[in-house]
């Protein structure tokens, strides 16, 4: 519940930013709010780098896009994924074979 809600908020603030970048307005710190939250509620940092990219201002914040991925680095290649092959494929609905031809 805890981490929909921070999602959520994380959202607002980031349709926020967007708003303001329109507006020619500071809209900076409003990113950096959702990415924090984003990373709180224990969003993917994929996700996080591509709602960050999506961003109309995209160009102007490359660094807080690098940060996200060098962050992620950093969890893969120690604490709890450690022991893991990155071979295993990845996580959720498993592939289904392909449908016989009749």
């Amino acid at each position: 519940m805890k981490a929909n809600l921070l999602i959520n908020l994380g959202n607002a603030h980031y349709e926020h930013s967007i708003l303001r970048a329109a507006g020619g307005l500071d809209w900076r710190s409003l990113v950096e709010q959702a990415k924090a939250l984003f990373e709180e509620a224990g969003a993917a940092a994929t996700d996080i780098q591509s709602a960050l990219k999506g961003h109309p201002k995209a160009d102007d914040m490359q660094d807080l896009v690098a940060e996200t991925v060098e962050s992620e680095d950093k969890k893969e290649s120690g604490g709890m994924g450690e022991g893991v092959s990155s071979e295993e494929g990845p996580k959720g609905v498993p592939a289904l074979a392909p449908r016989k031809k009749k």
